[in-house]
């Protein structure tokens, strides 16, 4: 893949994303820049999926702390909202 050289705004990007093809095309992954389509006798890669671990919950000693001031109670709310 021949990629002109970023000169202009609209192709700015390009240069990363070229880098990146090439990188790929080097791995196992590379039939995704591959110009051939994917042939039905093709060996498909194994699928390891990565467990995505539980929400953990922070600033709870700043969420469950009893608020003195209205200021306090608005920012302790708006916290909440943020970590939901």
């Amino acid at each position: 893949m021949v990629v002109d050289p970023p000169t202009s705004p609209d192709n700015q990007f390009l240069a990363p994303v070229q880098a990146a093809a090439e990188e790929l095309a080097s791995t196992s992954a590379a039939f995704l820049v591959s110009s051939t389509p994917i042939q039905s006798t093709s060996c498909l890669l194994k699928l390891i999926p990565t467990p995505i671990s539980p929400f953990k919950p922070c600033n709870t000693h700043l969420t469950n702390a009893i608020p003195i001031t209205l200021l306090e109670m608005e920012m302790q709310l708006a916290l909440q909202e943020a970590n939901n």
